[in-house]
């Protein structure tokens, strides 16, 4: 319980600090953050929804000064439950992507992604974890707040399923982005 009113200080405040600083000539770009989350899950024709914190964390390689290379993170350390057995499940969604900054300025993004969800379960369930793929979508907007650092903004869907389960997770939050990584790259 303890983590859970920690999870959401985090939300209330909205930001999280950076993993570390990092040079504006550096193509490396490392964001952290928090988010609510929107869990539904879908069970022989049967939902379920559940709401709670997120928490997320990105790593980028600038390829251009508009295309990164990402691996996000985002922890979902609230149950969401399934609607025809007495079980509930957590989840670490890992994965792989391009975001593309659009327009001229390119601070806002669209980012395309997938990867792999691994679940852990409890309650009256056969197994006590999974993993299934898992394919994603996010479209964000950076915002300078000083002059290395900004604020993202950052909405998220993420799609899922595995044997008689499907789930969405949708996600709204901030992070903290050190600026200068797409602006540096050629």
């Amino acid at each position: 319980m303890q983590i859970t009113r920690v999870l959401v200080v985090f939300l209330m405040v909205g930001l999280v600090a950076p993993v570390s600083g990092q040079a504006r000539s550096e193509r490396l770009e490392w964001r952290a953050g928090a988010a609510v989350g929107w869990a539904s899950t879908l069970v022989a024709g049967e939902t379920s929804s559940d709401w709670g914190p997120l928490l997320t964390g990105q790593v980028g390689y600038a390829l251009s000064s508009r295309i990164d290379l990402t691996v996000d993170l985002a922890l979902q350390p609230f149950k969401a439950h399934n609607p025809v057995r007495n079980e509930e499940f957590s989840a670490i969604y890992t994965l792989g992507g391009l975001q593309v900054g659009l327009g001229a300025s390119r601070r806002v993004y669209l980012r395309p992604e997938v990867g792999l969800v691994f679940r852990s379960w409890s309650g009256d369930v056969a197994v006590s974890s999974e993993t299934s793929l898992v394919g994603g979508l996010a479209l964000g907007a950076e915002m300078p707040v000083g002059r290395a650092l900004g604020l993202a903004i950052e909405t998220s869907v993420r799609l899922s399923g595995a044997e008689e389960l499907e789930t969405v997770l949708v996600g709204v939050g901030f992070a903290l982005v050190p600026l200068g990584a797409r602006q540096g790259a050629h």
